[in-house]
């Protein structure tokens, strides 16, 4: 599908988005912590 060359292209900016659209949701948060964690790692 052509929107999903776009995500593959667009990793950064796609993050942002999901990043801002599950702040609201608190399990989503952390699960979003726990993935930070392991990158930093």
């Amino acid at each position: 599908m052509e929107n999903e060359r776009w995500l593959d292209a667009n990793p950064g900016r796609i993050f942002i988005n999901w990043a801002k659209y599950s702040l609201s949701d608190f399990q989503t948060k952390n699960r979003m912590k726990i993935f930070l964690d392991h990158v930093a790692t």
